[in-house]
């Protein structure tokens, strides 16, 4: 981020899981002096608040997927640790900036995130600028297919690792089933 000069403020660490699920970056004006610019570009934000979209992987693999559960089922994340994390982090970022001053951004579950925490400070008259980028979808027929893939795909490796196990009991189910049509009906 110092190539754009900016600094890393503060990371918003999910106490749970230990993960980090965003940052604030402030204008670094040493940074901006170093490079011989004496003032910030017109409209360029005096702070950042960047929210990741989900990992598949390590620690915070289960918060992101429910965090994610949470969005498809409820259509919000309100009642998330991160949203609160994120929504404290935008306020203090707003108050020390201005909310003309604050951008908040994010990627995928981050996108979603970054929308209803902006929509929330928006109610209580605090209107900071949002980028978003493939936030999750508020389709449940697009967040169902999506779903289904992952599901599949995760479903695809499991039975890679098991690969014989489902073969004996489907053919005791079809033997059952070929002695029950076999009875007829009464």
């Amino acid at each position: 981020w110092r190539h754009f000069m900016y600094r890393l403020a503060e990371t918003p660490v999910d106490e749970r899981d230990g993960s980090i699920y965003g940052a604030v970056l402030e204008w670094d004006r040493q940074a901006l002096l170093v490079g011989y610019a004496p003032f910030r570009p017109a409209g360029a934000p005096a702070a950042v608040v960047a929210l990741r979209g989900t990992l598949l992987s390590g620690a915070t693999l289960r918060r992101d997927v429910a965090d994610d559960l949470r969005f498809l089922a409820g259509d919000s994340l309100k009642g998330s640790v991160r949203f609160a994390g994120a929504m404290a982090a935008l306020r203090a970022a707003a108050r020390r900036h201005g909310a003309r001053g604050v951008c908040v951004g994010g990627h995928s579950l981050g996108a979603g995130f970054a929308l209803q925490v902006g929509k929330a400070l928006a109610k209580e008259g605090v209107l900071v600028e949002c980028h978003v980028f493939n936030p999750p979808s508020v389709s449940l027929a697009t967040s169902l297919r999506g779903f289904t893939e992952m599901a599949g795909e995760v479903w695809g490796r499991v039975r890679a690792w098991l690969p014989y196990l489902g073969s004996a009991a489907a053919a005791r189910r079809r033997r059952r089933r070929r002695r029950w049509s076999a009875r007829g009906p009464g």
